[in-house]
């Protein structure tokens, strides 16, 4: 499902899921407020840190959904929770991270903190250049975890943080 809402944004999340609503996202509500998207929250969690936990695919039906309207303009397509401490001060251990799907593995933004879904499972990492064309470096915010390198074929999918909300 969180294919479809990326490859047609302009699908109402809550229309797929329920069949209540419009099928198609306006620009605008009738009363003037802004349309807001339904993210669905990802029932695994994005670790700080290494878990070595593969998972299989994850269907809409098994999420929570975010309606969450400041995440529309920054293109956030679904949120996943923080677990662990390796990217803290930036995130803690609990944060929702809200994420917008890269298609395109070949260009980063070197720098920003993405969470890929690999065969470690899904992790929360700043990325740089890797020592070849064929690595990235991952890095943890916290200086207790060293970086490593990841092949570029071991991502599975890439999503860029585009937000975060954090309970106190």
């Amino acid at each position: 499902m969180a294919k479809t809402i990326a490859s047609y944004p302009e699908l109402n999340p809550e229309w797929l899921l329920t069949g209540k609503g419009e099928m198609l996202l306006s620009d605008a509500s009738k009363d003037g407020k802004k349309d807001c998207i339904i993210l669905p929250l990802v029932p695994i969690e994005a670790m700080a840190g290494y878990n070595g936990h593969d998972f299989p695919g994850v269907r809409i039906e098994d999420c929570v959904l975010y309606e969450v309207p400041d995440f529309v303009a920054l293109g956030a397509q679904f949120v996943i929770r923080v677990s662990g401490s390796s990217m803290t001060p930036s995130y803690a251990s609990g944060d929702l991270l809200a994420c917008r799907m890269i298609t395109d593995v070949t260009f980063f933004q070197w720098g920003k903190v993405y969470v890929m879904d690999t065969n470690q499972g899904a992790m929360v990492k700043r990325l740089f250049p890797g020592k070849d064309d064929e690595h990235i470096r991952c890095c943890s915010d916290n200086e207790q975890f060293p970086p490593f390198e990841l092949t570029k074929e071991d991502i599975r999918s890439l999503s860029i943080v585009v937000g975060s909300i954090r309970l106190e």
